[in-house]
């Protein structure tokens, strides 16, 4: 399911998230296969032209670990005016709760600095509601450069409604 889309200088940049089978990042299809034991917040990236989309770029954003993998899950991205993007997006691993993440691309480059931890879960989050409807990330609306991502974070010290989630921001 793609999470975001934004159309800046002529480009086309969307995510969502993809799973992943082994260290090496291999695609297996979808987020939910029986090989997946990972999943990796996926950019990507189509020039704008007259008669429809071309595909320029992607990236997984994935842990090369070989045992207890982080999932990267529920993406939101945006571009400033130097062709910079930033996407946010959720993270845990067996050893892990749920925390805030980011990464970002430079222009010009092929791949993405991180991913990083903005704020590290504190609990485990078993609770039947959603995940993942507060992530988005977006620009500074004074200077066209300056990103903000808004991301859910496990809280332990949320208990109304028995849910226990965050969203932090950051600048």
């Amino acid at each position: 399911m793609i999470m975001m889309v934004v159309i800046r200088d002529g480009y086309l940049w969307t995510c969502h998230h993809v799973g992943l089978s082994g260290a090496n990042g291999a695609y297996s299809g979808d987020q939910t296969g029986t090989s997946v034991d990972r999943s990796a917040a996926q950019w990507l990236n189509f020039q704008v032209g007259s008669t429809g989309l071309t595909f320029n770029a992607y990236e997984w954003v994935f842990d090369r670990a070989a045992t207890n993998a982080f999932w990267y899950y529920m993406p939101s991205l945006m571009v400033n005016c130097s062709g910079n993007m930033l996407m946010g997006f959720s993270g845990s691993s067996p050893n892990d709760f749920i925390g805030a993440y980011h990464s970002w691309l430079f222009a010009g480059d092929s791949a993405s600095v991180g991913p990083f931890v903005i704020q590290p879960g504190s609990i485990n989050f078993s609770n039947i509601n959603r995940w993942g409807d507060y992530s988005y990330t977006s620009l500074d609306p004074v200077d066209d450069w300056s990103f903000w991502t808004v991301q859910e974070h496990a809280d332990s010290t949320q208990t109304e409604w028995n849910t226990p989630w965050s969203t932090w921001i950051i600048q």
